[in-house]
């Protein structure tokens, strides 16, 4: 593609009207719409929202705790995560 000296723009007419389409065409669009939340928010700040969850992971027995071959000690294990 060439450009003309004094303007700076394309030299092919075809090619500036597909830049003019282009840019026209995203002009108009929108950002995202706001996500649907559920009405439980702990903490608001103006249109800062915060829904704290909490995940529950590695629920289950360890047969071994301290991987001792000659007294095994069983246990009871999870994990707590906020997120």
């Amino acid at each position: 593609m060439t450009y003309h000296p004094r303007t700076l723009a394309p030299s092919h007419p075809r090619t500036l009207v597909t830049a003019v389409v282009t840019v026209l065409a995203g002009a108009g669009l929108a950002a995202q719409a706001p996500p649907i939340l559920p009405s439980t928010t702990l903490v608001q700040a103006g249109r800062a929202s915060l829904y704290p969850t909490v995940s529950l992971q590695d629920v289950g027995t360890d047969s071994n705790v301290y991987l001792d071959s000659v007294a095994p000690k069983e246990d009871f294990t999870y994990t707590l995560t906020p997120r």
